[in-house]
């Protein structure tokens, strides 16, 4: 990150908070407040991951976010928290939720096969496995439009955070 913060001239950087909470807010909603800011960036910047060279090839703009989103580390580590944020959202409700799971539904699928998507990436680049199955062959042909749909879905998210199943 510093490579390209450095390269790019880049003087600030934002992280926008989709639920700013006051300090007597955050202890009553703090799982609510981590699960749409935190679980929403993750599977923005994994939507990215995903969709990076699309976007490299279509904006210049996107280019250093490219070169740094497909590196092998970043890919297996977004792929990790993706996943495993995903696989947590359908496992812990959120505080705000009046319906277990169905409140986090689609950010918390996405989540888990944008992460998959990527594990398998970075594990098919380079090893000689046997031949690929469907399943495998479709998550790596569909890369681009499944990071799309997780980056709208992430700011779905950010915008609805109490939307029945975003």
């Amino acid at each position: 990150v510093r490579d390209v913060v450095e390269r790019e001239g880049v003087t600030h950087i934002v992280h926008g908070a989709a639920i700013t909470a006051l300090p007597h807010e955050e202890a009553g909603r703090a799982a609510e407040i981590v699960d749409v800011n935190l679980g929403g960036t993750i599977n923005i910047l994994a939507g990215a991951a995903l969709a990076s060279e699309y976007l490299a090839g279509r904006f210049t703009v996107f280019v250093p976010f490219r070169e740094l989103l497909s590196r092998r580390a970043w890919q297996a580590s977004l792929g990790v928290l993706a996943a495993a944020v995903g696989f947590l959202k359908l496992l812990i409700r959120s505080a705000a939720a009046d319906v277990p799971v169905v409140g986090d539904l689609i950010p918390a699928l996405l989540g888990m096969a944008m992460g998959a998507s990527l594990l398998l990436h970075v594990v098919r680049e380079k090893s000689d496995l046997p031949p690929m199955g469907r399943l495998e062959r479709a998550a790596l042909a569909y890369r681009v439009p499944l990071g799309f749909v997780g980056i709208v879905v992430a700011i779905l998210h950010f915008l609805l955070p109490g939307a029945l199943f975003l």
